[in-house]
This record gives structure tokens, C-alpha cells and sequence, in this order.
């Protein structure tokens, strides 16, 4: 048994240094009367579609994200944003201290969406009732809940909180968000000299987050005239209220106490979409699914609004069994035009999720044999013509699906989980011609 194991892996040995080193016209072998051929197949039928998740999860994420945009391929998107705010420690305050301003300071995040070149208006509203999380275990079954929801509590793109019609502050501005300045609202004077009293007698209002919450449920922020959504960080928002007074020699000094935001989980993104003058006008929570037909071929991938492209191989599974073959590699490409991302960002990166049979992702591909998520990068095509690319390694699955695995199940494109959650950003796929810009290729020894 040793001597026929032996013989075995010197004979693997020696037909592996063929494999690679012999390859002439795609032939390879021992000699011209038995030889293998390796070949490719590209014609694996594929069936795409732009899919539209359910509502995703918005809170938690440290990012405010405030504004709006109009794009001709995806239609109209706004953003605003919801909070709680915690009063500060108690101290006392100088004896002569008068109230100067009460103001809401954000600080950019760095991202953007959009055209940042214009002029905004930020407008800031009262709550009318306490933001509260959804339990997400009572509100889906287990076979609906995607992978990225990790979170026990939550709160989604579609929620909403009811708030005061009337502005308690307002702010125009032109965005910088790439610098490490901060955008700074005027909020009412009346209630702003209503906190600063409050502090002055210690108020037992501010004596808990609970007691300060029944007093103050929290805020709504929206962007009016809008042309670019534009990210804040949440960890850094702060509510002063500035006072000045005389120190002890007599002159003129100026102090401030700081309220900041109370617990990052109640404080979630709300987006709303309006695709009615695109070709996905017919995409929405009642209909999840419009084909590739019904929009010339183009695909489309969103963040936020949680549009994701749906992926069918419905050949894969024959190939895979094909009498006489051993495929070597697996692809799944994705071409686009790069002029799709002459104002837009290109995503650096694309992710495969597989979803069951209710189309919930479940699962992402992983890199080859291993268990971290494989990214396609973004390879750019040039003037000549080369469309930009996305390649996907899909070996593994299609291995897993020849021995039966992955049944009843699809592939979606998305962005990455982050950026899927914490961003608006796109991709829209198209190489301006009638034909799907998804396609197979698979490498295969045949003999």
C-alpha cells in the first residue's frame, strides 16, 4: 500500500509540472494522442435584477448624515437626522453670569454626497416624544433578518419620531466637509435662556438623563435647498449654552456648559427616495425586484436606500457536474463605464452576499478558502474604450454548489457592509449598449 502511494504522488507531482509548464494551443500532456485541454467558458447564462432590500439599520453608526441630491439615475434622496440630548454635570456657575447664545456645534465626518459647491440651509426641530428602539426579534423572523443586523435593538432608514412644526433654530452655510471646521446653529433665545436658568438654580430637571429626557426629548435635524448630503460626527456633537461675566480683578470673561449626545444608539438617520423620474420608478417595499429589461440593461447599487444587485446562475450548478471536466477557477465580472462616476465616487471596493429564498442576505462570499469577506476592487478602464471592472473569485461557491450546498439561494452585489449602512454612496452599472455588464468565466481542464 506504501509503495502504490508513492507511486501515486510522484505520478500527481509530475502531472502537476505538466499542468503548468507544458501548455501549448490550450493542449497539455504527455503526448499529442491523449492530451488535456484547458479551456474557458463564458457563456454561463446570467439573470440580474436591481433589488431593493428591506428598511436598513441606521443607528449606532457615528455618523449624522444630512441632506439631499438629485441624480438622473437614482432619483431624489434625503437624509435627516435624529438624537437625544444629556445635560451636563451640575457646577455652579459665577453669580453675575449672563446668558449670551444657546447653540448646536457639529463637526464634519468628512464624508459627502454630491454637489457640495452650494449653499444650505439646516433647520433644527424639538421632539414631541421620546425616541425608543424596535426590537428587531419581535418585528422579522429569524429566515428575514440579514446578516448585518447584529443589533438586538435598532432603529432603520424608515423610522421616524414626531417633532414641533416650528424651527427652534435655523442656519445657512456653505459645506466644507473635508476641513476640520464646525458648523455652529443659533438655536431660540427663549428656550436657550429658559436651559441657562435651569443651571443657574440647579434644576433637578438636570439632575438625571432620564428627568432631563422627560424635560427635553431630543432633536430632529434636516437640510432645506440642499444639493449634497454631508456627514457630521456624532461623537463630537455638543448643545452650549455661552454666558459671559466679570472674574474676581473685574473684567470681562466668557464661559459655557456643554450638553452632548445621550447614548449613539437612539440616534439614527432617516432617508427617504423618490425614484418616480428614473428607470427604477417601479422600485419600492411593495415591489423589491424590477429586471434588468426594464431598465436597458443597467444595474444599480446604493447605500442608505439599500439597493443591491440581484445575481442568478442558473447553469453553474450543470456545469459543475459535467462529465470529464475539473474546473479550475470560477469568475464572476462586473464591467462598467467609468464617465458613470464623473461627479460620484467610485466604490474602491464590491462585496457578494449570498441571500435565501426570501432574498435576505445571509452569508457573504469569502476570499478563496478562507473566512474574511472578499472585496472586488474597482479596476479603471481608460479613454481607449476598457470598461472599469469588478472581478469576483467564485471557486469556492461554485465547489460548494456542485456538492449540494447554497440551494434555493442568489447572489446580491452590494457595496460593503459599511458603506452599505453608513453611506449613500452608488454604482451604476452600464457599458451603454443593449447586453447585461455581468458575465462568467470559467477555467477548466478538460480530458
Amino acid at each position: 500500500m506504501k509503495s502504490n502511494s508513492l507511486i501515486l504522488l510522484i505520478f500527481t507531482g509530475i502531472l502537476t509540472t505538466v499542468l503548468t509548464a507544458c501548455k501549448t494551443n490550450n493542449k497539455i500532456g504527455f503526448d499529442d494522442n491523449d492530451p488535456l485541454t484547458v479551456e474557458i467558458n463564458d457563456s454561463i447564462k446570467v439573470i440580474a435584477s436591481t433589488y431593493l432590500l428591506d428598511s436598513l439599520p441606521s443607528s449606532n453608526t457615528g455618523t449624522i448624515m444630512l441632506g439631499a441630491n438629485e441624480d438622473p439615475a437614482f432619483g431624489k434622496l434625503k437624509l435627516s437626522s435624529y438624537f437625544r440630548i444629556k445635560a451636563p454635570a451640575q457646577s455652579d456657575l459665577p453669580k453675575d453670569a449672563v446668558f449670551d447664545s444657546l447653540r448646536l456645534v457639529l463637526k464634519y465626518s468628512k464624508y459627502s454626497y454630491g454637489d457640495t459647491t452650494k449653499l444650505q440651509q439646516l433647520v433644527v426641530h424639538r421632539l414631541k416624544e421620546l425616541i425608543k428602539l424596535h426590537k428587531v426579534n419581535n418585528d422579522v423572523e429569524p429566515e428575514e433578518k440579514p446578516l448585518f443586523v447584529t443589533n438586538e435593538d435598532a432603529l432603520f432608514t424608515t423610522s421616524t419620531v414626531k417633532y414641533d412644526a416650528t424651527p427652534i433654530g435655523t442656519h445657512s452655510y456653505k459645506p466644507s466637509p473635508g476641513s476640520k471646521d464646525s458648523v455652529s446653529i443659533k438655536l431660540d433665545d427663549k428656550w436657550g435662556n429658559e436651559l441657562f436658568k435651569m443651571l443657574v438654580e440647579k434644576d433637578k430637571r438636570l439632575s438625571s438623563a432620564d428627568d432631563f429626557l422627560n424635560y427635553f426629548n431630543g432633536m430632529h435635524i434636516e437640510s432645506i435647498n440642499s444639493s449634497a448630503v454631508i456627514g457630521f460626527n456624532a461623537d463630537n456633537l455638543k448643545m452650549l449654552v455661552h454666558y459671559h461675566y466679570r472674574n474676581n480683578n473685574g473684567f470681562p470673561e466668557t464661559g459655557k456648559s456643554e450638553f452632548v449626545m445621550h447614548d449613539k444608539q437612539y440616534q439614527f438617520n432617516h432617508i427617504e427616495a423618490d425614484r418616480q423620474a428614473t428607470s427604477l420608478k417601479g422600485l419600492n417595499q411593495k415591489n423589491q425586484e424590477v429586471d434588468a429589461l426594464t431598465t436597458g440593461q443597467q444595474l444599480f447599487l446604493q447605500g442608505g436606500s439599500g439597493i443591491v444587485t440581484k445575481i442568478l446562475l442558473p447553469g453553474l450548478t450543470q456545469f459543475m457536474h459535467e462529465p470529464g471536466i475539473v474546473v479550475n477557477k470560477v469568475e464572476l465580472i462586473i464591467q462598467t463605464k467609468p464617465s458613470t462616476y464623473a461627479l460620484y465616487k467610485v466604490p474602491a471596493s464590491l462585496i457578494l452576499f449570498i441571500a435565501n429564498d426570501r432574498n435576505t442576505p445571509k452569508f457573504t462570499i469569502p476570499d478563496a478558502y478562507e473566512t474574511t469577506t472578499q472585496q472586488a476592487a474597482f479596476r479603471p478602464g481608460n479613454d481607449n474604450g476598457a470598461l472599469a471592472s469588478f472581478t469576483f473569485n467564485l471557486s469556492e461557491y461554485a465547489d460548494k454548489i456542485k456538492k449540494g450546498e447554497y440551494k434555493n439561494t442568489s447572489l446580491l452585489l452590494s457595496l460593503p457592509i459599511d458603506d452599505l449602512i453608513k453611506t449613500v454612496d452608488r454604482a451604476h452599472i452600464t457599458n451603454d449598449k443593449s447586453t447585461l455588464s455581468v458575465s462568467t468565466r470559467i477555467t477548466y481542464t478538460k480530458y
